[in-house]
């Protein structure tokens, strides 16, 4: 059996002959870059991803040639995400291989992007797509992500956005050195000026509440119990 590293680099081998193939062939629609890439042993994702790609190499930026490390490319469905807090191995990814194989491989985040996978994982923000390439031997996965937030709340009439003010949390938090060592890692702040930045644009008011009983506490009435009631 293959190992996990040759494997990703049978994808990327594939990908790049796929692009280039197109690429060649001065593919301006998708229609016909598909018609290459459908001859190469590569996922859907993949190949979806590449005929979007390359209309718009030919076309929009004009392009005379592809350099020879292009990252191979994953539409937004291909892509997934397991996290395990309590592993040692916090963090794994599932990255299309073939059609029919793909392959979950151990990851270690960006400790400044962690907020964005913890959103993602929790479905508070939407994956974009995905780009797969290696450097001196280690190999990348770089993951586009949004949040919804402020677009959603633009649909309501006169709509204003909610934030606890969770300036003191960490002071709070009690789960155990494992945990806490985490948790502690969240961008709260970070998070928050995201997101006030976005409203701001958008000029929809943000209010800060306090946290205690906001997960208890009826919306309508006020009154404090629990979830099931």
């Amino acid at each position: 059996m293959a190992s996990a590293t040759s494997s990703l680099r049978e994808t990327r081998e594939a990908y790049q002959h796929a692009l280039q193939d197109a690429f060649d062939a001065e593919c301006t629609s998708q229609t016909e870059a598909n018609d290459v890439a459908v001859n190469y042993d590569l996922s859907g994702y993949a190949k979806n991803a590449l005929k979007q790609y390359v209309p718009q190499l030919t076309t929009t930026y004009n392009a005379d040639e592809l350099h020879d490390d292009h990252p191979v490319r994953f539409t937004n469905e291909g892509l997934r995400i397991d996290h395990k807090p309590e592993n040692a191995i916090e963090w794994y990814v599932k990255i299309p291989h073939h059609e029919d194989y793909h392959l979950w491989m151990p990851a270690q985040p960006n400790p400044d992007q962690r907020d964005w996978l913890e959103a993602l994982n929790a479905g508070d923000a939407e994956m974009g797509e995905s780009q797969l390439f290696e450097r001196d031997g280690t190999w990348y996965l770089h993951v586009t992500a949004t949040r919804e937030i402020v677009e959603y709340a633009e649909s309501a009439e006169n709509p204003v956005l909610v934030l606890e003010d969770l300036t003191y949390i960490r002071e709070s938090m009690d789960y155990g050195d494992f945990m806490n060592r985490r948790l502690h890692g969240w961008g709260f702040a970070k998070l928050h000026a995201q997101i006030r930045y976005k409203a701001v644009e958008k000029g929809i008011p943000v209010e800060t509440v306090n946290p205690r009983n906001t997960s208890k506490e009826c919306h309508a009435c006020g009154e404090v119990g629990y979830r099931p009631r």
